[in-house]
C-alpha cells in the first residue's frame, strides 16, 4: 500500500472538499468525494503512526486552463504526494472547447505531476441526463472521457470511471458548474477512488468538520 501523507483535490465545484467550506448550501451533500479520499489516507497514515494530511485545491467553475496554470503550481508548492483530478464536464457542456485541446492542455499539468513524482488519479467526465444535453455536447464529453485513459497510460496515472454514475445533475445555466453530483454520487465516486487507490474504504457520517490542511 502506497504510504500517501500529503494529498490534493484539483478540479471544480465537484471537487471541493466539504470539510474545507464554511459555507454548507441547503443542497451539499453532506460529505464530498474528495473528502473521502482524504479521510482514506489520513485513516491509513495514522495506522502507520504517521500524520497525513489532505485538502481541495478545486474552485468552482474552474477550468482546465486554470486547473493546468493555478492549481498543479499551487500542488506543487504544497508537497503533495497524491493528487486527484475532475474537470472539464462543465466546460465541454457549456462552450465550444474541443476535446482534443483539453485534453493537450491537461497532459502537460499531468506530466508536471507526475514529472515530480505525484501520484495521479484521473476521474473521467460526468455523465448527465440525456434528455437534458444535446448529443453533440455529450459526444465531447465522451471524446474527452477516452482522451483521459491515454493520458493515464501515458503518464502512468489511474483512471477512476464517474462516467457511469447515476447521480450527475445539471444546474440551470448562469448559475455556477453546470453538472453536480447528489449525496449518492459522492459516495459511489469517493469509494470507486479509495478502490483504485487500494485504500480501505472509511464510512462517513455526520456534518463534516473543519480541515486542519492548509492549501
Amino acid at each position: 500500500m502506497a504510504r500517501w501523507g500529503n494529498y490534493r483535490a484539483l478540479g471544480d465545484s465537484v471537487s471541493m472538499m466539504r470539510r474545507d467550506a464554511s459555507d454548507l448550501t441547503f443542497d451539499s451533500p453532506t460529505w464530498s468525494w474528495t473528502d473521502r479520499v482524504a479521510l482514506a489516507v489520513e485513516s491509513v497514515a495514522r495506522l502507520r503512526g504517521e500524520a497525513a494530511q489532505g485538502c481541495s485545491l478545486a474552485s468552482p467553475g474552474a477550468t482546465v486552463e486554470q486547473l493546468v496554470h493555478d492549481q498543479v503550481p499551487r500542488a506543487l508548492e504544497a508537497g503533495a504526494d497524491l493528487v486527484t483530478i475532475l474537470i472539464g464536464t462543465s466546460e465541454l457542456l457549456d462552450g465550444s472547447a474541443r476535446p482534443a485541446s483539453l485534453a493537450r492542455r491537461l497532459e502537460s499539468g499531468v506530466r508536471t505531476l507526475t514529472a515530480a513524482g505525484v501520484d495521479v488519479v484521473l476521474a473521467t467526465c460526468l455523465n448527465p441526463p440525456t434528455a437534458i444535453v444535446p448529443r453533440r455536447r455529450r459526444v465531447r464529453t465522451a471524446e474527452f472521457t477516452a482522451e483521459l485513459w491515454s493520458i493515464a497510460r501515458t503518464h502512468d496515472a489511474s483512471v477512476v470511471d464517474a462516467w457511469s454514475l447515476r447521480d450527475a445533475r445539471l444546474r440551470p445555466l448562469g448559475t455556477g458548474d453546470r453538472v453536480h453530483l447528489g449525496e449518492e454520487g459522492h459516495r459511489q465516486l469517493g469509494t470507486r477512488a479509495v478502490h483504485v487507490l487500494g485504500l480501505p474504504f472509511v464510512e462517513l457520517g455526520g456534518r463534516p468538520r473543519a480541515s486542519a490542511a492548509g492549501g
